[in-house]
């Protein structure tokens, strides 16, 4: 696979007035950058992200294969990194190019803009209905209104990276390819194997570790780790998107994630999970707490879901009967 693209600088210098002890003062303060990836495969725009912008390509390839598009990092031939996106250039072998070309333009949800160009046209047919005098008039706006927004939220529901429909998290992705299909077909989860220790330990560490949000305060951290052991250590303005650059880069070094276990600073959504699970990751542990809907799934699938893992304490969730 070969790679080209620039690198990105993360923070930006910004003067601010910091009050403390009846005071203020003016100092520089270090700003977080944010970036929009809109990621091609094989020329059919299948996501936007917003992203922090380091570690691209571990992004990209993380993406497409918790999204069911890849199966490994050989089925991708190119990866090409601009200030416009990535350009990504599947293999002939890939069935994921099958799986893009069947989706096409066409199906894909790019970057909420039809919904939000919906919800615009339902909020200015709402002002229509309450400017308006002519009851015919205002009725007619109205359900144009109730119309576009209903559309809206069905178009920004579906913009789950290939996951059930469920409400798009706008921290993490602007859009992605709707569907369920994946060119691995079903992930089967390995039995977690963990002690409490190892698991709050890691818990601080992934805490303590974040430079970055040490430096700004706006960055979500994900961390893989086996047993004690940390294998990979990302930090992003989206959870997801510090997920994906940990899977990319197992990816890149073609390490089994199947006993591995991730910790995230981040609150578990079911998209989440849905990503872990097509990881091939048995255990997922937080400092926040899991959705319903998310461990609906994890009951499914047999992930092993920790929250609230802070100091010496956390919560396991046990599956339903």
């Amino acid at each position: 696979m070969h790679v080209t693209g620039p690198m990105q600088v993360l923070t930006t210098p910004r003067a601010v007035r910091r009050y403390a002890a009846g005071g203020y003062t003016q100092i520089t303060d270090d700003v977080l950058k944010e970036w929009t990836l809109r990621i091609h495969v094989d020329s059919v725009l299948v996501a936007e992200l917003i992203c922090t912008p380091d570690s691209l390509e571990e992004l990209v390839l993380g993406f497409l294969y918790s999204s069911g598009v890849i199966a490994s990092a050989e089925d991708v031939e190119s990866i090409a990194l601009s200030e416009s996106g990535a350009q990504v250039t599947m293999r002939a072998s890939s069935n994921g190019r099958t799986l893009v070309a069947e989706y096409g333009a066409d199906r894909m949800m790019v970057a909420g803009h039809e919904a939000g160009r919906m919800m615009v046209a339902g909020h200015e047919a709402g002002r229509m209905m309450v400017a308006g005098h002519e009851a015919g008039s205002a009725m007619v706006a109205g359900h144009a209104a109730g119309s576009a927004m209903v559309a809206g939220h069905a178009a920004g529901s579906a913009m789950v990276a290939g996951h059930a429909a469920g409400g798009v998290d706008r921290g993490d992705y602007v859009g992605v390819a709707t569907g369920q299909a994946d060119v691995r077909g079903q992930v089967v989860l390995q039995k977690s194997q963990w002690d409490p220790q190892t698991v709050l330990a890691n818990a601080t560490m992934v805490l303590n570790r974040s430079r970055l949000f040490k430096k700004t305060g706006n960055v979500h951290s994900v961390a893989i780790c086996r047993g004690p052991e940390l294998l990979y250590f990302h930090e992003d303005v989206g959870r997801f998107n510090a997920f994906d650059k940990c899977v990319g880069h197992a990816l890149k070094d073609t390490v089994d994630l199947s006993d591995t276990c991730v910790y995230t600073t981040g609150r578990v959504p079911s998209s989440f999970v849905t990503k872990i699970i097509r990881a091939g990751i048995p255990m997922i542990v937080s400092r926040s707490a899991p959705t319903q809907a998310a461990l609906a799934l994890a009951d499914q699938s047999g992930l092993t879901v920790v929250g609230f893992a802070r100091g010496d304490r956390f919560t396991l969730y046990l599956p339903t009967q």
